[in-house]
């Protein structure tokens, strides 16, 4: 209940944000809405029973008429009319952002800077803000895992502990590790971030966000700090961690400064709270970016399915009326269906999914027949026959019967595995049968094949593609290429074996001692540059 809650909070959220691209996919349907609302006023104006005002005195009228309480809340003629405004605006695909697809990366870059001052390890916020912070960070990764994040961490200098990453694992591990003791705190000087910033952003591109962590900063490091992040075109979101309310010895917590930098670079001060909202705001004020020459070509995100949740309503108020509630059920499950749903979504209720399968294979469609048919062997040849041979194979192959042993075979050879090929049907000779004189002549073709392979090295290499790299495991080219995948295969161990030989003896402290020792040897490098 509680992440449905966020997620309601992130969407509102995603909408307000994002509400200059709001549109409808389908917006002709809108012009139902007139006659909808002519309807409705013809429909109000007959309840009135204004004509019979002109027979009656006004005490008589008033004495006839029997007014009832919320009697128009119980008018189903008007809860149809409800329904059909909600159905003719889900059908018009309300949407405000794209379709996202696991080959759509987002492009856009965050740096992650936590200020590791000693003032960090104050309780006003439990256990300490340092150690809540690190728990928020943590959820807004997992809020947002695709985006590339690098790490800095801040005090009296600033380090980069790790660079631009996707990998979630690792930054969590890093988070995890860090203490206010890594830095120096001698004097809390933000300045230097400014060489970090012209490290880890680029003038002018695109969606470049900062998410500075802090209980405080040093007002001297405000106007150059904000100079360089309004010329590099960086999103600042500054999340002050920290409770001003609460009575503690120098309580450092000042949100005054923090409010400062980000309102001078026009960007967004979250403060912390208990819950996680500030994580949900914050996730929200990410700047993303999806390049345009892949991100054209997505559709939008149709918004109508959640608005059944909303048809549903004025649709329970008079289910019991037989005939009427299958009607409204067939619009409701059949009509809402967005522009990139299967066309002959209509044909369901007439149809099984076997009949489709095969009206679409009686046409010659046979990759539509595919995705349509439910019995597996017609899935299979109806694949077959569409010449994509992977999925055949996966769907022949767990079948036992002589034909699909068979087919199977074929479809591997049409795959360009021959030796595999050659051992599948060397089986269905064994086992006899219909097909056994098929499978002789096919697997003397499959070893002339594999035989000119062995003879030729250069052959050998080009069939050693990216195809059949993903498909080593499982089958073999010819005898040659398993050999040499094979001596390949053993050296990778080999050196396998070495390189975790080196990692035991070179890494054999915890993470933090890790950190610290790197932020030594960047501070030595440091001072080596200002002695020169």
């Amino acid at each position: 209940m509680y992440e449905a809650l966020m997620n309601i909070q992130s969407f509102s959220l995603r909408l307000i944000t994002n509400i200059d691209d709001f549109h409808f996919i389908r917006p002709w349907w809108l012009i139902l809405l007139l006659f909808v609302t002519i309807f409705c006023y013809l429909y109000l104006r007959s309840k009135r029973m204004g004509e019979l005002r002109n027979f009656f005195s006004a005490d008589i009228f008033n004495a006839l008429v029997v007014k009832q309480r919320g009697e128009l809340l119980k008018d189903p003629q008007l809860w149809a009319l409800a329904l059909a405004t909600v159905l003719i605006i889900a059908v018009s695909g309300p949407t405000f952002e794209k379709v996202r697809t696991s080959f759509d990366e987002n492009e856009s870059k965050t740096l992650l800077v936590i200020n590791l001052s000693q003032s960090m390890d104050a309780i006003d916020v439990a256990p300490s803000r340092i150690d809540r912070a690190k728990i928020k960070i943590i959820d807004l990764l997992k809020l947002n895992q695709g985006p590339l994040f690098s790490l800095v961490v801040t005090g009296g200098d600033s380090f980069e502990i790790l660079p631009y990453t996707r990998d979630f694992n690792i930054l969590e591990n890093f988070i995890s590790a860090l203490d206010t003791s890594l830095v120096p705190n001698d004097l809390l000087n933000f300045s230097t971030l400014n060489e970090r910033l012209l490290n880890s952003f680029t003038p002018g591109a695109q969606a470049q966000n900062m998410i500075l962590i802090s209980d405080q900063i040093d007002e001297s490091s405000i106007p150059i700090l904000s100079k360089n992040l309004t010329d590099l075109d960086v999103n600042l979101i500054v999340y002050g961690v920290g409770k001003e309310e609460v009575e503690l010895e120098n309580n450092t917590f000042y949100s005054g400064h923090l409010k400062k930098l980000a309102t001078i670079t026009g960007g967004k001060f979250i403060e912390y709270s208990d819950d996680n909202s500030d994580i949900v705001q914050i996730s929200a004020h990410l700047k993303s970016y999806y390049p345009l020459d892949r991100n054209e070509n997505l559709p939008w995100h149709d918004l109508g399915y959640y608005l059944l949740f909303f048809a549903l309503i004025p649709f329970v108020m008079y289910f019991r009326r037989g005939w009427i509630a299958v009607i409204h059920c067939y619009i409701l499950f059949v009509c809402i269906n967005p522009s990139n749903a299967k066309a002959y979504i209509l044909l369901d209720p007439f149809m099984t999914a076997d009949q489709q399968g095969a009206l679409f294979f009686k046409l010659g469609d046979y990759r539509k027949a595919a995705i349509e048919y439910e019995n597996q062997y017609n899935k299979a040849v109806s694949y077959y026959l569409a010449e994509d041979f992977k999925n055949a194979q996966l769907y022949f192959s767990q079948l036992n019967d002589p034909a699909s042993k068979f087919a199977n075979a074929n479809s591997i050879a049409h795959m360009g595995y021959y030796l595999s090929a050659q051992v599948e049907y060397e089986k269905i000779i064994k086992m006899g049968g219909p097909y056994a004189k098929y499978a002789m002549v096919n697997a003397e073709i499959m070893k002339k094949l594999v035989a000119e392979i062995d003879a030729t090295s250069s052959a050998q290499r080009a069939e050693g593609d990216e195809k059949a790299k993903l498909y080593r495991e499982k089958f073999k080219v010819s005898r040659g290429a398993e050999v040499l995948d094979r001596k390949k295969q053993d050296i990778d161990e080999s050196n396998k074996v070495l390189n975790i030989d080196l990692w035991i003896n070179k890494v054999h402290s915890p993470l933090r001692d890790f950190i610290a020792r790197k932020i030594e040897i960047i501070s030595q490098d440091n001072e080596e540059v200002i002695d020169d």
